[in-house]
């Protein structure tokens, strides 16, 4: 009778230690839920910073480079204003490459 009961506490023990490591795994298994959560969470919220940040430096390069842009445009209009007009010699260079008159 003693090896019966030998037997049988060694299947009770080897029963709870199946019971350890399966309650072992899903505490692992939550854990790891848990901090695959976070890490997500966390990746995200940085993928949005760095994207604002990003779009904020695309927003003001573009408004400073189409300022640039109308400031140089702005001057050579006022250039091209400030020239004279000379209509009377243009006809008369028109008038000789077209009609070859003088």
């Amino acid at each position: 009778m003693a090896e019966s009961d030998i037997l049988q506490h060694l299947l009770a023990i080897e029963d709870e230690a199946s019971s350890l490591v399966l309650e072992a795994q899903r505490e692992a298994d939550r854990r790891q839920s848990l901090s695959e959560e976070r890490e997500r969470e966390s990746y995200e919220r940085r993928y949005a910073e760095k994207s604002a940040e990003f779009e904020k430096a695309y927003v003001e390069a573009a408004a400073a480079a189409k300022d640039d842009y109308e400031a140089e445009l702005s001057g050579c209009r006022d250039e091209l204003s400030a020239r004279p007009i000379h209509e009377e010699r243009f006809r008369s260079l028109a008038d000789r490459i077209l009609f070859g008159t003088r």
